[in-house]
């Protein structure tokens, strides 16, 4: 993921600016059955000349509610190898709770997530529409309750913070990219690009 060129102004004269960005590699553990999803990961992160690295792990048991999928997540248990600064922190572990194809309809799909942030102690509500535009391009588009923590201008633009937009590309090779924006308001636009073998 990168955060982008970061700058350090004071009335538009630039002192410093800097990049930021983060790498994660993930390695899908065996299953013990269909529904059961654990995985292992690396993360490498940097801000600035500040570099970060951690051991990460998730769990996921998938399940169903009458026709409606649902999951529940644990992710980003772990350790970390070099943090930020010398205060020790413990990884920034998050709990989620999903539901999938809410609306019984094979032309797209309505989900539901609640994730609960350990690192900023709050909840966060996200609604998302998904849509296959054809057997190898999925297109997505989301709003989470985000905006209420970006807004400042009380109106309409306050509503687009949390807005993300995204596309699946799959392959011949069961090979997916993923291509995701979010809106973060003041602070600008992040992107990610995922690569799942």
């Amino acid at each position: 993921m990168n955060y982008g060129l970061l700058e350090d102004s004071i009335d538009n004269n630039v002192i410093n600016s800097f990049n930021s960005y983060e790498y994660l590699f993930d390695y899908r553990l065996k299953n013990l059955d269909n529904y059961f999803i654990s995985s292992i990961g690396f993360l490498y992160s940097q801000i600035e000349n500040y570099k970060s690295n951690a051991i990460l792990f998730n769990i996921k048991k998938q399940f169903k509610i009458k026709s409606v999928d649902a999951s529940l997540s644990f992710s980003n248990f772990g350790i970390i190898l070099n943090s930020y600064t010398s205060s020790g922190k413990a990884t920034p572990y998050k709990i989620q709770f999903s539901l999938s194809n809410i609306i019984a309809n094979k032309n797209f799909n309505l989900g539901y997530d609640l994730v609960y942030n350990h690192y900023l102690s709050s909840s966060l509500h996200i609604i998302s529409f998904t849509k296959d535009l054809n057997n190898n391009l999925q297109f997505r588009i989301s709003n989470s309750s985000n905006y209420q923590k970006l807004k400042i201008y009380n109106n309409y633009k306050d509503y687009l913070y949390g807005f993300s937009i995204g596309f699946t590309l799959y392959t011949n090779t069961n090979t997916a990219i993923d291509i995701g924006f979010l809106n973060l308001g003041p602070a600008g636009y992040v992107y990610g690009i995922t690569l799942n073998i």
